[in-house]
């Protein structure tokens, strides 16, 4: 029968194996966590060090301050990389060995190792084997683990644990960690003294600890807590007047911006401030800055600061207090309290204690500015100014640039002047309201009231945005009402004066929702609005648009006018006291005619004003003998005339009468046209056709005068005086007559405005038989070229006979050459004759228009008419082409190339005679129109006759005032008797003394 025993308590290894291994996981972990520790301050240290000296040293040597150079983001990638570098530091060389697991079979390996010959295998077996019911499965015998055990345990107890690790290490950890550290800081302090020993000839050691200590502060405020704090400076400078976000915004066209720089003095400790330092302001200094108590200052009222918001800075008064001027206003006893206030705070500011606090900088001579972009780099100096301020302008910028102020060390943070496209126009459209009198007349059965001050809306138009401004041309007194859109959104839109000193242009501007689209209206417009919108965006970048809307003023009626047909002399034109004066011309207006009218004045001149009238009559009347019994009369006048002239000698001419006025028949016939053309115009037709864009009636703004109108002339016969004798035994008095058009347009708004011709023509209206006179004298030179011409043919005739006269004798082949030159000598001689004949044709068909519009004796028209022109006339038109036609026939003949000679001699014969006839037909008819001007040789005689008594009569006239002075002369001289010759009638004439008598 099977008995069961109980099997063998067996327990864990026993506790004096486990507390050696215990002892030594403790030794391990306190390792460990020095040398981590020791690791740590080591990697700081070098960090601090390191960040220090290309820190502070890359700005103490090269001046770049990290700060505002890098971005905050670099920066922050940079102290990013530094930390996860230190973590992973401290994570490999403490957190990964300090939290691991040391498992008793680790240990009690690492102190056999240490102690092979005191423990052998046994600790490493007894640790392994120490659960003794587990290692009695693989079949070791309990007793012997029991065994094993107790000699394990009995050799680990009195081992030394703490030398299984290398003390010394850690030991020459601790030392090369003060020698990052306190060793550095040393020799730091060692070299600053030696650098301000040879600056400034003193250690200043003292001073180094708090300095170092400033630098170190600053260090860890940019590298760890990223702060911009920048390194102390000798200077600080800030912008004015430039975007807080740093960007300034220009429209690519624009004028180059300024910059104003402003250096301070004084600074003091901000942290608030983006790099740590801003000015000090008066109300700021209290007893912490000063150290001690606080003397009592009042600033004068009058004294005021630049910037009323910010308040006043401590440079601001102390540049006040440098000022004499300012000190009338500051009493002495606070002048004096200034000056120790200050004196005081220049103490507190070498303190070195205080250089964290506040800081006395130096005013830099110079002020820089160094810009670029991506295509140039350049620098320009600023020029100091009053107040420690600098000021520069910009060459013209193309493009986007980065830009910093530099003085002494200290350099502002970079700002940007982006260049943007300004606003511009995308369209300007205009809508006008034009004075309705433009278009239309006053109101049949109204008045001008009734049409003065309307207007008629036109629908907007476009305007122009090409060039360099867009002009606006309107009538004078349009509203014109101005839409524009711009390509960005505006927020304002103001209007400049174009030019510098001109004035200003008030414009109620209207934006709309949209903020693109604006309006503003300008009423009434009579004078130039020359102007330049300025538009200003969201981004405050200003973009112009000159623009001038240039009113057109009704303008005055231009006349380019003048006499037709009448004669001109050096007296002026000469018409008769019947004449219907044509004209001829044109008149114009911009808008449109109102009346055209005659002006002119006349005065009679009396005979001794020109003595040679009464000779003109004579010498018209001579004229005129060939004409008949009933022509004698003028010359027996004549007579009669010298003898007035003799009695009337130095008497003055009549006070002329006018101007009088004499209407235009034809202007208003034009003018009665167009408005039964027109639509009949009321009150209440015109208040509808206003509404509408285009008018439906035109106004009459040109007229032309026709001289073959009867109704555009100026008749003599017409004027309100009696300019004609009696009768024909009278002697008929000569007139002057100042003549002249006069165009009146239709402005009732500022007008009417007139217009007249640019010169008066002076008339003398002369009896019929002075203008035939005068004519006859140009009759008489026409006489003379046409008697030339008509010898010149007959001349020319004698060449064509002897040509038939040698036809007719049978010429051989070589006898018909020189047919051939006296045949084109002929045509040659006919061709001249034609042009002569056709000028004194021409001339006197002007004659003939004269004649006629002087309104002389029908008999004198009819003869010109129909025994000069006429026969002219035919001659030029049908026997000169005859002529030509049968010459050009006979030169065929004569080179033809035909082979029977008697047949070309006879065919040439007959073109000959042909020719012939023509030629003898043409001088006949110009030889009946000499007959008819032969009574011209009579009229150069009676010329020459009255020439001669005219100059003796003159000699005779000049003799009796030279007897008549020499007279005087004695007569005077024999009362004064003084040799002296008698006083010009301009001298004064002696003073008579009251009690001289009278000769």
């Amino acid at each position: 029968m099977a008995t069961i025993t109980e099997a063998p308590r067996l327990s864990p290894a026993p506790d004096r194996i486990r507390h050696p291994l215990q002892k030594l996981r403790g030794y391990i972990r306190y390792y460990v966590t020095l040398e981590g520790l020791g690791v740590t301050l080591l990697f700081l240290a070098l960090w601090f060090w390191i960040g220090l000296f290309i820190d502070y040293g890359f700005f103490k040597v090269f001046g770049v301050d990290f700060v505002q150079e890098l971005p905050w983001g670099l920066r922050a990638g940079v102290l990013f990389v530094v930390v996860a570098a230190l973590i992973a530091v401290v994570g490999l060389k403490v957190a990964w060995r300090l939290f691991r697991e040391f498992n008793d079979p680790a240990v009690a390996m690492v102190l056999e190792r240490r102690f092979p010959e005191q423990l052998g295998d046994r600790l490493i077996t007894a640790v392994e084997l120490a659960d003794v019911r587990k290692a009695a499965t693989y079949g070791y015998s309990p007793a012997m683990i029991e065994q094993t055990i107790q000699e394990a345990s009995e050799r680990v107890e009195p081992l030394p644990v703490q030398e299984v690790f290398d003390w010394k290490r850690l030991q020459r950890m601790g030392y090369l960690l003060a020698l990052v550290t306190i060793g550095v800081w040393v020799v730091v302090g060692f070299g600053t003294g030696t650098v301000n020993k040879i600056a400034d000839g003193e250690w200043q050691l003292g001073s180094f600890v708090p300095r170092f200590k400033d630098v170190s502060g600053i260090w860890f405020e940019r590298n760890v807590l990223l702060q911009n704090t920048i390194w102390p400076r000798k200077a600080h400078l800030e912008l004015l007047g430039f975007p807080e976000n740093g960007e300034l915004k220009i429209g690519r066209d624009a004028p180059a911006p300024g910059i104003r720089v402003r250096a301070f003095k004084w600074v003091i400790a901000d942290s608030a401030t983006a790099e740590g330092w801003r000015p000090v302001k008066w109300k700021e200094i209290d007893t912490t800055l000063v150290g001690g108590d606080l003397p009592h200052v009042e600033l004068p009222a009058d004294w005021r600061p630049r910037d009323a918001d910010y308040g006043w800075t401590l440079d601001e008064v102390e540049l006040n207090l440098d000022k004499p001027e300012v000190h009338k206003s500051l009493s002495p006893e606070s002048h004096e309290h200034l000056r120790d206030l200050l004196q005081r705070l220049d103490d507190r500011a070498a303190d070195p204690t205080m250089s964290r606090k506040l800081r006395k900088l130096t005013i830099p001579d110079t002020v820089y500015v160094v810009y670029k972009s991506a295509t140039m780099r350049n620098e320009m100096t600023l020029q100091k100014q009053g107040d420690n301020e600098y000021a520069g302008v910009f060459s013209d910028l193309k493009e986007t640039i980065r830009f910093y102020a530099r003085g002494e060390d200290y350099t502002t943070p970079e700002r940007r002047i982006i260049v943007v496209p300004p606003p511009s126009l995308v369209s300007l459209t205009r809508e006008e309201d034009r004075p309705a009198y433009l278009f239309y007349r006053v109101p049949q059965g109204g008045t001008v009231a009734d049409l003065r001050g309307k207007k008629l809306h036109f629908s907007a138009r476009d305007v122009t945005l090409t060039g360099e401004k867009s002009p606006i041309g309107v009538p004078a007194g349009t509203d014109v009402l101005l839409t524009g859109k711009t390509d960005k959104e505006l927020v304002s839109v103001r209007t400049l004066p174009a030019r510098k000193g001109a004035a200003e242009v008030n414009a109620d501007i209207k934006l709309d929702n949209d903020h693109q689209t604006f309006h503003t209206q300008f009423l009434n417009v009579r004078g130039t609005i020359d102007l330049v919108f300025e538009f200003t965006d969201t981004d405050n970048v200003i973009g112009l648009r000159h623009t001038v809307i240039e009113p057109t003023p009704d303008g005055v009626p231009v006349l380019e006018v003048q006499p037709d047909v009448i004669r001109k002399t050096n007296q002026g034109y000469m018409a008769t006291l019947a004449a219907l004066i044509p004209f001829t011309g044109k008149v114009r207006d911009d808008n449109g005619l109102d009346q055209v009218e005659y002006y002119y004045t006349i005065s009679r001149v009396d005979p001794s004003a020109n003595r040679g009238g009464s000779l003109l009559a004579l010498l018209g009347g001579t004229a005129q003998l060939f004409g008949g019994p009933d022509y004698v009369l003028p010359t027996a006048l004549f007579i009669t005339s010298m003898a007035h002239d003799a009695q009337a000698a130095g008497a003055a001419d009549k006070k002329e009468e006018g101007p009088l006025k004499a209407a235009l028949p034809s202007f208003a016939k034009v003018l009665q046209g167009r408005v039964e053309r027109e639509v009949p115009i009321n009150a209440e037709t015109l208040a509808k056709l206003l509404k509408e864009e285009a008018p439906r009636t035109q106004l009459t703004n040109a007229f032309d005068l026709d001289p073959e109108d009867p109704q555009s002339a100026f008749d003599v016969e017409r004027v309100p005086m009696k300019l004609k004798v009696d009768s024909s035994s009278e002697l008929q008095p000569r007139y002057k007559m100042q003549l002249w058009v006069v165009a009146t347009d239709n402005d009732i708004e500022t007008g009417p405005h007139t217009g007249a011709t640019r010169e008066k023509f002076t008339f003398l209206l002369v009896s019929e038989y002075e203008l035939l006179a005068e004519i006859a004298k140009e009759e008489e030179s026409l006489h003379i070229k046409l008697d030339d011409t008509v010898k010149r043919l007959t001349e020319t005739r004698a060449k064509l006979e002897q040509v038939n006269t040698g036809l007719a004798g049978m010429p051989k082949t070589d006898e018909f050459s020189p047919f051939q030159v006296r045949s084109e000598e002929v045509e040659q001689v006919r061709d001249k004759a034609q042009s002569a004949a056709t000028e004194v044709f021409n001339d006197y068909t002007r004659i003939l228009k004269e004649l006629k519009a002087n309104r002389v004796e029908k008999t004198v028209i009819d003869k010109v008419d129909h025994l000069i022109c006429e026969p002219l006339d035919l001659a030029i038109r049908g026997d000169f082409p005859k002529t030509q036609e049968a010459l050009d026939e006979l030169r065929k003949q004569l080179e033809t190339n035909e082979p029977d000679l008697m047949k070309k001699t006879a065919a040439s014969r007959e073109a000959g005679l042909a020719a012939h006839r023509q030629l003898s037909q043409l001088i006949d008819r110009l030889n009946t129109v000499l007959n008819s001007m032969e009574g011209l040789a009579t009229v150069n005689k009676a010329i020459q006759i009255i020439q001669a008594i005219r100059d003796e009569e003159q000699k005779q006239f000049e003799q009796i005032q030279k007897i008549q002075q020499k007279f005087q002369e004695e007569i005077l001289k024999s009362i004064t008797g003084d040799d002296k010759p008698p006083e010009k009638k301009d001298e004064k004439p002696p003073v008579k003394k009251k009690d001289e008598k009278k000769p």
